[in-house]
């Protein structure tokens, strides 16, 4: 039997329009398979956006799935997070609408690290 190992990450939406908020929260709960309440704050950069944060816990590849979920969405940037664990690496995904996804492998630290 294989056992599939749990990992955390942080999930960090930097700019979203306020339309698209409860759309980005219904989006994570169907990854997490739990509902998801966000805590939104204006991003004082953008007239009508709003940013925030938080923690989640999943299995190994969570952070990849809800990279996934979130590519190519209009008008929002985001960044996701997933710790190293035992038998996989850690990750960071990072979007803009017109830069498109970057991903990158992280040590222990969070440093980018070329494999």
């Amino acid at each position: 039997m294989t056992s599939v190992s749990e990992s955390s990450g942080m999930m960090f939406v930097h700019s979203a329009l306020a339309a698209l908020c409860p759309h980005i929260e219904w989006a994570l709960s169907r990854v997490l398979g739990e509902p998801v309440s966000l805590q939104w704050e204006p991003q004082p950069l953008g007239e009508g956006r709003f940013r925030t944060e938080f923690c989640w816990h999943g299995p190994a590849g969570t952070g990849a799935r809800l990279a996934s979920t979130l590519h190519g969405w209009d008008a929002l940037c985001f960044e996701v997070t997933e710790d190293p664990g035992p038998g996989h690496d850690g990750d960071r995904w990072m979007h803009t609408p017109d830069l498109g996804i970057f991903h990158v492998q992280t040590d222990s630290a969070g440093n980018t690290v070329v494999p």
